[in-house]
């Protein structure tokens, strides 16, 4: 069985953080697939698909490094908007470099979750991430 759905996610603020899992389980919940492998991609070059922890301190880690490795105000060449060939784009090179350190695919098996809460495996409908995992865009 295949199937394919979309998620549109409306951003607020120029990098954020959006918890996915709702969404996954209802999708996999809803196709009624047993088992299986689940394609998860972000479909904009400045979108990324990262799975951590949902821990509010660690996502502000995160920020914090990718302001330190790419920051907005550094001289990229994307951002001349007289010399490249897309003029009315936004000056955005940080958020596309970003996008490719975090990565903008991944790929999961749609077969089991460890729940908080719960020491068991369970094996039917759920989405093989780890214990305090979560997939995020």
């Amino acid at each position: 069985m295949r199937a394919s759905h979309d998620c549109d996610i409306e951003t607020l603020a120029e990098r954020s953080f959006h918890d996915l899992m709702p969404q996954l389980r209802k999708l996999v919940a809803e196709a009624g697939v047993r088992q299986g492998w689940m394609i998860i991609s972000a479909m904009h070059t400045t979108g990324a698909i990262i799975v951590n922890e949902n821990e509010p301190r660690l996502l502000e880690d995160i920020e914090n490094v990718l302001d330190r490795l790419v920051p907005k105000h550094d001289d990229y060449l994307h951002n001349d908007i007289f010399a490249r060939t897309m003029p009315d784009k936004p000056r955005n090179a940080h958020a596309h470099i970003a996008s490719m350190l975090l990565g903008g695919c991944h790929l999961y098996k749609a077969h089991w979750l460890w729940v908080p809460g719960s020491r068991y495996c369970l094996s039917n409908h759920y989405l093989g991430i780890g214990w305090w995992q979560f997939i995020c865009t």
